[in-house]
């Protein structure tokens, strides 16, 4: 939901495709002052920050994104249908138990019915990655890799440079914090709801390292 272009003026350009260039700076972002703004980015379909036009660059086998199409991703990602699905938060859950149990082969089934839910699913993706690994498919092991890693980029990137880290879901703040950043031995502090209902989860780790999550209820 979103991203603040502080007192800068969004740069339109003409392509020869017809699409429009925004440069937008994804530095100092007010998620409550700059939903709307942002939102209106993505969803614009006449504009290379369009989700849609993202969304089916992520498809692809062999994708690489700048850092300012991730973050257009993570944010897009609020406006998918299957964000916040509770089937998908069930089996999500269930595609890391049967990692844990080494059934790697279901794992990835599972896995797969997460994305075709919520083609974002961090953990989905994650669990695809490592059941690959350990079934030695190198191949497909790189192919989530890579597009979990694009997702993690983002999440980073807003670390660095703002109060809040978009998360699209618990399980996502579990695998940054404890996989992606793990060497800043972040650990679960506290939660709670802010007033429009979007959770809100605290990490502190080795000092000076701590992050602050941000689940939006939509």
């Amino acid at each position: 939901m979103i991203i603040s272009c502080g007192n800068k003026t969004l740069k339109k350009e003409s392509t020869n495709s017809n699409r429009t260039i925004e440069n937008p700076s994804f530095k100092n972002i007010d998620y409550y002052k700059d939903s709307d703004r942002i939102m209106k980015l993505v969803s614009n379909e006449n504009n290379i920050y369009s989700f849609k036009l993202l969304l089916n660059k992520f498809k692809t086998k062999n994708s690489s994104f700048n850092k300012k199409e991730s973050l257009a991703l993570l944010f897009g990602g609020l406006t998918h249908s299957g964000y916040g699905s509770k089937k998908l938060d069930s089996l999500e859950k269930y595609s890391k138990k049967l990692n844990k149990n080494e059934d790697y082969i279901k794992a990835v089934k599972v896995a797969d019915q997460c994305l075709e839910i919520y083609p974002l699913s961090l953990r989905a993706l994650m669990t695809k990655w490592w059941a690959y690994s350990k079934l030695e498919n190198k191949e497909n092991s790189k192919i989530s890799s890579d597009k979990a890693s694009i997702l993690l980029g983002a999440m980073q990137s807003l670390d660095f440079d703002n109060e809040f880290i978009l998360a699209h879901s618990i399980s996502a703040i579990d695998d940054y914090a404890n996989i992606h950043a793990g060497g800043a031995g972040l650990k679960f502090k506290d939660q709670y709801n802010d007033d429009s209902g979007n959770l809100i989860v605290l990490y502190e780790g080795v000092a000076p390292f701590k992050a602050k999550f941000i689940v939006p209820k939509l």
